[in-house]
């Protein structure tokens, strides 16, 4: 016959020893340490993603305006100034004066702000040969170039119009 042993014979050993307590708290550590980076790097890049995506919408809301203003200018003598070449002055159907200027990293229509972040904005005007002019009466041809700097990252923009009352 077998003996039992009394319940109160066994050792039941409960909960966890110190070194296994500091094992995982260590490694819950690590690995809280690794989910914070990976987490922080994933709004970094989400950021500056929203934010090159607003520059990039001002800029062709900007240039789309521009073009299609410019595509209506009634005559070569309601193109009021075409120098410096960083600035256009025309007048519209309207007889409303209209002027595209940049001011520090700001494009602005009529000094209201158009988009910013702005560098480099150009206009160059072409007669019928596409060839440069420097006098309103022979432009046929106007382009707009300007650069968006946005987070360490240059987007070009560019457009020619043709506007459609200069024959």
């Amino acid at each position: 016959m077998r003996r039992r042993l009394r319940p109160s014979a066994h050792r039941v050993t409960q909960g966890f020893t110190l070194i296994e307590l500091v094992i995982v708290i260590v490694l819950l550590g690590v690995i809280a340490a690794l989910g914070s980076v990976m987490l922080r790097e994933g709004f970094n890049a989400y950021f500056a993603g929203r934010d090159l995506t607003d520059a990039d919408w001002q800029a062709r809301v900007a240039l789309g305006r521009m073009t299609r203003e410019l595509r209506e200018v009634p005559s070569t003598a309601d193109l009021i100034s075409i120098a410096p070449a960083t600035q256009i002055t025309f007048r519209d159907f309207g007889g409303t004066q209209i002027q595209y200027a940049l001011n520090g990293t700001t494009l602005e229509r009529n000094a209201v702000p158009l988009a910013d972040g702005i560098t480099g904005l150009n206009f160059s005007y072409l007669d019928d040969t596409q060839t440069a002019t420097a006098a309103p009466a022979a432009v046929r041809y106007i382009t707009v170039q300007f650069t968006v700097v946005q987070g360490g990252t240059n987007m070009s923009f560019r457009a020619t119009v043709n506007p459609r009352n200069l024959l």
